[in-house]
């Protein structure tokens, strides 16, 4: 199993890396840009996720229809482009138009839903679990490379510069390496795809993603700014805000899952 899931997940780790990278540092540097204000940087920041908000379920219909390897590949040429668009941006809009074609990409779901298609049932939580534990890792990695990239090789441009070969890179893996997953027609919604909003479980596992999601983001925003322009810390020496928190993140993961498994929660 573990090899069927390994380069998947280091697609998805590699896309979430570099989502993640820039976020350290992306709002002074935007701040800094010509006709920039507060709201623009705030849009910046969280602008992907609009982007990928609107645009999973037609990336996760397209993966049933064409296949997931292609749509897979789509969302990463979209995401590559973004992120050159988001390096050669020299005003706050290409900057913009850049971090909402990154989002564009929505592959996230289709790569999920890959894993649930070459992986047998009985061990599919476990493949999620894996899966969980690579993006939480290329998060923690990125927190402390975004910084310390950006300050000593050529600022946040660079970091979306090396976010497309990233990029690139993830679609190599998947041609070479991604076996094709079998063609798997679901039936259980076929009638009522609303009956999904019923599900109160599942609503409340959403609304709590989305203000874990929102709140971290808000913190991406806020941070960066308050110690650079307050308190005169330079770009290089937030990892030691960041570094520590990704630590107890990672160590809180652990008792957490096992507390899940064992209590059913």
């Amino acid at each position: 199993m573990f090899k069927k899931i390994l380069p998947l997940n280091l697609i998805i780790s590699l896309r979430m890396f570099g989502l993640f990278i820039v976020l350290p540092v992306l709002s002074i540097y935007a701040l800094n840009m010509p006709n920039s204000n507060h709201t623009m940087v705030g849009i910046i920041i969280g602008g992907y996720a609009i982007t990928q908000m609107f645009f999973q379920v037609p990336f996760g219909t397209m993966s049933d229809k064409i296949g997931r390897k292609k749509t897979i590949i789509i969302g990463l040429i979209i995401f590559a482009l973004g992120s050159l668009i988001a390096g050669f941006a020299d005003n706050i809009y290409t900057l913009l138009f850049g971090r909402l074609l990154q989002g564009a990409g929505a592959i996230g779901s289709v790569i999920t839903a890959t894993i649930s298609d070459i992986v047998p049932e009985e061990k599919r939580g476990q493949a999620m679990a894996i899966m969980g534990g690579s993006i939480g890792m290329a998060f923690a990695l990125s927190m402390v490379a975004g910084p310390t990239i950006s300050a000593h090789f050529g600022g946040v441009s660079t970091l979306f510069f090396f976010v497309a070969f990233l990029a690139l890179l993830s679609i190599f893996i998947l041609i070479k390496y991604v076996p094709n997953p079998p063609i798997i027609k679901h039936t259980y919604l076929e009638n009522d795809k609303f009956k999904l909003f019923e599900n109160r479980n599942l609503m409340k596992m959403n609304i709590t993603n989305m203000l874990v999601k929102g709140f971290m983001t808000f913190a991406f925003m806020i941070i960066p700014i308050v110690l650079t322009k307050t308190y005169g810390w330079d770009k290089a020496e937030l990892y030691k805000i960041y570094l520590p928190s990704m630590i107890v993140g990672i160590l809180a993961m652990g008792p957490a899952a096992m507390i899940a498994e064992k209590k059913g929660l």
